[in-house]
């Protein structure tokens, strides 16, 4: 039944957006055909970041060109920390993001010349809902509670907003955690 509710809102989320999935389970680097990115450190040596991506999600900007999100699916609680990105402790997904961008045959996987980075966000898979006195008091009959239960928590270029919710910044959105000022930027706290 939680799964049953989870596909229901991740599907209704697909009208809001103009990102389409495009991969599940996308691997690069290692035991993958495509390369892993390749950061030259000093004396020769070099840092190769590879891995496997739950989603990645496209949008065609132009025939040659098109944007990325990537999705995590977390079975906890986990929203990413502005302290430890700031401090390199949680980078996978900003590291993920960079190489789907920087790898010249990623982008050649997905039909473009240049993949741009949108987004990348953690999508609990299990509901967290407000606290209340009675399961009608915290989902009520709406849908936007079991939407919010859901919201997407990561990072993502403010300038790409339009693409991913079609209601904001009018509307406070329940897919991704965010606030925006009555001028169109972000609230400088507003981590996501």
């Amino acid at each position: 039944r939680s799964l049953q509710e989870f596909i229901a809102v991740v599907v209704d989320w697909f009208g809001t957006n103009k990102f389409d999935p495009a991969k599940v389970e996308f691997g690069f680097g290692k035991e993958s055909p495509l390369p892993g990115w390749r950061l030259p450190l000093e004396n020769g040596r070099a840092l190769i970041v590879h891995g496997r991506l739950d989603r990645i999600d496209i949008h065609r900007k132009t025939e040659s060109e098109a944007y990325c999100i990537m999705l995590d699916y977390k079975s906890g609680l986990q929203k990413p920390d502005r302290t430890l990105l700031h401090h390199a402790v949680q980078q996978q997904l900003p590291a993920y993001l960079l190489a789907m961008t920087r790898v010249e045959e990623i982008a050649t996987h997905f039909g473009v010349q240049k993949l741009h980075p949108a987004g990348c966000f953690l999508i609990p898979l299990g509901a967290r809902y407000q606290r209340g006195k009675t399961r009608r008091e915290v989902i009520g009959d709406s849908g936007q509670a079991r939407r919010s239960a859901y919201t997407h928590g990561g990072i993502f270029d403010v300038d790409c907003l339009n693409l991913l919710d079609s209601g904001a910044p009018d509307e406070r959105s329940d897919q991704f955690d965010f606030r925006i000022k009555i001028d169109g930027s972000p609230y400088a706290a507003s981590f996501n």
